[in-house]
């Protein structure tokens, strides 16, 4: 995640549990572990990092024992960042309701809101989108009104001005699913979902696990 010229990341795969954070300075190309005040979000993988002005929002992710998962978290931090001050760690304790904890879930930012769809759950593949009010700390969970794209995990998503697109991911259901692209309407989160087919396989290819989708 970009703050400043700085480009913060903490561990994202699924092989061990960490905690640590590391920072790229994209003007000297170098890298360095970072030292902060605070506490860290426990160790884990397989979370969401976001950022909105001068705070990196994390969420969710998946506590591995021996391979295997052990814990999935729904609690939410953030790390607060700005010219001559240290990074400091602080946990949300959001108001009400909240999402259930998970792992391979997307998270975008729509003004100062936080979207999640779906994810993974104790061997449950999730379908459902939470919106999290960074200036009130409540979730909300989004009840669309044509349906919602199929369960999944490991997918991409990203904003485009009042769309959240949806796109691959590792599903239960048969593999043309994934050939769909989802577009929700976020504007005033009305919950409109539309779902385009591309005909053409070449120039949609079904994808298993979406590695990289930017705007």
């Amino acid at each position: 995640m970009c703050i400043r010229d700085s480009f913060y990341t903490q561990d994202l795969e699924y092989e061990e549990n960490l905690n640590d954070l590391w920072s790229l300075d994209l003007t000297k190309a170098s890298w360095c572990r970072v030292k902060y005040e605070g506490t860290p979000p426990l160790p884990r993988s397989g979370h969401t990092a976001v950022t909105i002005g001068h705070k990196m929002y994390v969420f969710g992710g998946v506590e591995l024992q021996g391979g295997s998962p052990r814990t999935y978290f729904n609690d939410i931090h953030y790390l607060k960042s700005k010219p001559e001050e240290p990074p400091f760690w602080t946990e949300i304790k959001p108001l009400g309701e909240c999402p259930p904890g998970r792992t391979g879930h997307s998270c975008n930012v729509y003004g100062e809101d936080l979207i999640i769809f779906g994810g993974k759950s104790n061997k449950r593949l999730l379908n459902d989108i939470w919106v999290f009010d960074t200036r009130k700390s409540i979730w909300t969970r989004l009840q669309t009104v044509d349906g919602e794209p199929s369960s999944r995990y490991r997918h991409k998503a990203i904003v485009h001005e009042d769309s959240l697109i949806l796109f691959g991911g590792i599903t239960g259901g048969r593999l043309g699913h994934l050939r769909f692209l989802h577009k929700l309407n976020l504007k005033g989160y009305d919950g409109e979902d539309e779902e385009d087919e591309i005909q053409d396989d070449e120039m949609n290819p079904a994808r298993n696990v979406a590695r990289f989708c930017y705007y």
